[in-house]
């Protein structure tokens, strides 16, 4: 059973999505510190919205997960993304 990282919702309810955390980019866009499950509803409102509140939880369970690992690296230098940066400077 695959379980959302976000809101915990199972497979046996709604679908779970594979979600590129940094998007696809670059050779190492399928590694698995970049890649997170969630449900469809939390999908879609990352998608369109990129809240806040998302991005500081998405920032916590890969850097908790991965280390420094995350964010993963494109052409020889971390890849961190509009949001990303967001997340972890309100985090600090």
């Amino acid at each position: 059973m695959k379980i959302c990282e976000l809101c915990g919702r199972t497979s046996e309810n709604v679908a779970i999505h594979v979600h590129h955390v940094t998007g696809r980019v670059g050779p190492n866009k399928d590694l698995p510190e970049n890649k997170m499950s969630l449900c469809v509803y939390c999908h879609h409102t990352w998608h369109n919205q990129k809240p806040d509140y998302m991005a500081e939880q998405i920032y916590k369970i890969m850097k908790s997960t991965y280390g420094e690992r995350f964010p993963i690296e494109v052409n020889n230098h971390k890849y961190y993304p509009k949001w990303l940066l967001g997340a972890e400077s309100r985090l600090k």
